[in-house]
């Protein structure tokens, strides 16, 4: 018999753990066919570029977001859907121009047309349509028409079934737009969800309000938040009341708690909502807590401002809806305001939602580490239930999101039918804050 030793010591790591809700990852909701999934994820700007131009509204918000040091350590793109339009340009006697179709199985058809003597537009987009047409495997699942005559005529690229999915890359003397999505803001942000969760924050490339109204109704419903700018002059002319119909009017009418109004001149062509989200998602509130407001906006954002400076009345008509804004101050470029459109502070309703998901993930990790052995039906159950939703709550004292809080146990019961632990309670005092400051003081003559 092979010797054995005395004592044997076997260590294990109790280290099952679930996953911790992205709470400092932005999502962009954009209209693209730039790639087929729902989404995408970036860890830098530099990675964005590979797959949208400068121009393109992806690009410029994800600019925004990583412009702040520190900046997020993700940023998403999501897909709404739409058609393609591909407009060739630069069409003469030899001209080359291309493009990559890719499909939802991951057949791919390469376009390359040569423009002979007196094509056009037209003629170069007809032949583009009989090259991806003459690819079977990926005529299965495009849908492909010409539109217009001469120099107007564009290629139209649309699914052939609505679970067809395709992308057009490699594009060279030409250029892409999109047809009107049809696609609604709730059923854009349900499909995205349904292949990726771990975001927290919501941009969207569409300002209108018909898209607006409805994103703010779908992030309602769900644990997020939505950012949305507007350069609506309107929100600063007029005083806001019950019978105000701007686009912020109405968010605020809604009573909208979970989206945020950003006034800016330049709102639909720099995405400044994404800078606001940029600054301070890198601050998670178990971690480092932030008021949003008076936070300093990046240059690529801010440059306009000081030359664009809001009147008091102006500014008091965005305070009024619970709009933030850009403001030119003694210490730089900086966003004001730290309000949702329900007229409650960002920091406190961050803080609420990222609290439940720490308790629901320590508990979640208290269960998975019995390792199949019993966590006690009992007191002690109960005791180290309670212990793990103080270790859970901690941070949020550390952090100063919140003074203090206390935890009660005395009520608690075990539902032996469903082995369910009930009624454990907590209370917590958030730590609020300072944003503005108000000094009276008194001069007076020297006395002889």
């Amino acid at each position: 018999m092979a010797n054995k030793p005395i004592v044997q010591v076997n260590v294990s790591l109790q280290t099952a753990t679930v996953s911790r809700k992205g709470f400092g990852t932005p999502l962009f909701i954009s209209t693209h066919r730039n790639f087929q999934e729902r989404v995408r994820t970036y860890s830098s700007l530099q990675a964005v570029g590979d797959d949208f131009s400068a121009a393109d509204p992806a690009h410029i918000a994800a600019t925004a977001a990583f412009s702040n040091t520190p900046s997020v350590s993700e940023f998403k793109v999501g897909r709404r859907e739409a058609d393609a339009v591909i407009t060739p340009t630069d069409v003469a006697d030899g001209s080359v121009h291309t493009l990559t179709v890719t499909v939802n199985d991951g057949d791919t058809v390469v376009v390359s047309i040569t423009a002979g003597a007196g094509d056009d537009e037209a003629a170069v987009a007809t032949a583009m349509k009989a090259a991806i047409d003459g690819n079977a495997a990926v005529a299965a699942h495009v849908t492909t028409s010409v539109v217009g005559a001469t120099t107007a005529g564009t290629l139209v690229v649309s699914p052939t079934l609505a679970t067809d999915t395709f992308a057009i890359t490699d594009i060279t003397n030409g250029g892409m737009t999109y047809s009107a999505s049809g696609e609604v803001a709730g059923d854009v942000l349900t499909a995205i969800l349904a292949v990726d969760e771990d975001f927290y924050f919501v941009t969207a490339e569409d300002h209108t309000n018909a898209f607006v109204l409805a994103l703010a109704a779908a992030a309602e419903a769900r644990t997020m938040l939505y950012f949305v700018s507007t350069q609506e002059q309107a929100s600063i002319t007029t005083a806001y009341s019950v019978a105000a119909v701007d686009l912020v009017a109405l968010l605020v009418q809604g009573n909208f708690e979970r989206t945020v109004a950003f006034w800016s001149q330049v709102a639909d062509t720099t995405y400044p909502e994404c800078a606001f989200v940029g600054v301070n998602a890198p601050f998670a509130p178990d971690q480092r807590a932030v008021v949003w407001d008076g936070r300093n906006i990046p240059v690529v954002i801010g440059q306009n401002v000081a030359g664009n400076a809001l009147t008091s009345t102006q500014t008091k008509n965005l305070f009024d809806r619970n709009c933030n804004y850009m403001a030119s101050t003694a210490v730089g470029i900086r966003q004001l305001g730290g309000k949702s459109c329900s007229g409650e502070w960002i920091d406190n309703i961050h803080t609420r939602d990222t609290v439940v998901a720490r308790v629901t993930e320590g508990q979640e990790v208290l269960v998975l580490n019995q390792d199949g052995s019993k966590l006690e039906g009992g007191a002690a159950g109960v005791a180290l239930s309670e212990a793990k939703l103080r270790e859970s709550l901690t941070p949020f004292v550390a952090s100063k999101a919140a003074e203090s809080f206390s935890t009660d146990s005395s009520a608690a019961t075990i539902d032996q039918n469903t082995r369910t632990l009930q009624n454990m309670q907590f209370e917590m005092i958030l730590q609020g804050a300072i944003i503005r400051v108000v000094v009276n003081g008194n001069l007076t003559n020297a006395t002889v």
